[in-house]
């Protein structure tokens, strides 16, 4: 705080009128550096992510490729560079969205259940609302990115443009309605639904406790300590969910023209009985590499925007103030 601040004092009446102009800025910073952040983590990561899909939904396809770089030289192989980003622009406006209420959601039910900051000197690894919190964001993140992951897996796998099934996103969406109903979006949701969920949990929960860990016992800087924990943090929810994540997309990825009666169970049940544990994991390597590279960035963006407009706004460090990540997950005197 300037000298100016420190030797003015104010009533409550005045601070409570000030607090009530910053607070919609801060709000709208946030959902701002989200935006920010969710399109550059989805074009940094997008080209990991087709290899993933395809590796994911060939696991019944003979003679398809089985290891990254074959998989990844498949892809060039059929369009070039631009294959790799082959229905970008789906997940581009799902994770710009989910990205701008992600975090803003979890500390607001993080706040209402109570959670605590100070897990670790408690002689706790996390406070369990801390994984009640990141699990309740999964409901509406799993609404808005169903149908955006269907159409983003339609597109990465069966292709755009000259010999590929679709033309656009657009295209792909409304002729996928016009064949199976506009609830065909929808398909595969309740995997989702239970995907999104553990991952908020695990994400959330890890991440504390390795900012904690990071930060206190092993003396890390904040700025190191916030985004190599959300890396760790993406890596370990990813590999956690990813099953989830394979039965998911060969549900997603069927034939919309004549979607046939596939369940969960019964994806998880051909996948056991043709490829075992290890087809539950399938496409694991770039995923894990695109989790850390994306969660890096995207709480980087997150951070550096959020203190850019905090800067050129000059918005001070006030308990009102905190909406960075790190202010959210350890109050003000990490912002100081």
């Amino acid at each position: 705080h300037s000298p100016l601040e420190l030797g003015t004092r104010k009533s409550p009446r005045v601070r409570s009128r000030e607090n009530a102009t910053v607070m919609p800025s801060l709000a709208d910073d946030a959902f701002f550096a989200g935006l920010s952040a969710g399109a550059v983590g989805t074009l940094i990561g997008f080209p990991l992510d087709t290899i993933k899909a395809h590796l994911q939904t060939s696991v019944s396809a003979k003679g398809a490729p089985s290891g990254m770089m074959a998989s990844a030289s498949a892809i060039y192989a059929r369009g070039g560079l631009a294959s790799f980003f082959s229905g970008v622009a789906a997940p581009m406006v799902s994770l710009m969205a989910t990205s701008s209420i992600n975090f803003s959601a979890y500390t607001a039910f993080r706040s209402s259940l109570g959670a605590r900051t100070d897990s670790v000197a408690q002689g706790r690894p996390v406070d369990r609302h801390t994984l009640v919190a990141g699990a309740m964001v999964g409901p509406a993140i799993a609404t808005i990115n169903t149908p955006m992951e269907l159409i983003k897996l339609q597109l990465q796998v069966n292709g755009t443009g000259v010999g590929g099934v679709y033309r656009s996103a657009m295209h792909a969406t409304t002729a996928i309605i016009r064949s199976a109903g506009p609830q065909a979006l929808y398909l595969g949701f309740g995997v989702n639904l239970a995907r999104e969920m553990l991952f908020g949990a695990s994400y959330f929960g890890i991440y504390e406790l390795g900012t904690n860990v990071m930060s206190g016992a092993a003396g890390m800087p904040m700025a190191a300590a916030v985004p190599i924990a959300g890396g760790v943090a993406g890596v370990i929810g990813w590999t956690i969910t990813l099953p989830l994540d394979v039965v998911k997309s060969i549900l997603q990825v069927q034939d919309m023209t004549k979607p046939r009666a596939l369940t969960p169970w019964g994806v998880a049940d051909h996948v056991w009985r043709t490829h075992g544990m290890k087809g539950f994991f399938r496409g694991g390597v770039p995923s894990v590499a695109r989790a850390f590279i994306v969660n890096v960035v995207r709480i980087s963006v997150y951070e550096t925007v959020m203190s850019t407009l905090k800067k050129a706004r000059g918005a001070c460090d006030t308990p009102e103030a905190c909406t960075t990540l790190m202010c959210q997950a350890f109050g003000c005197r990490s912002c100081v």
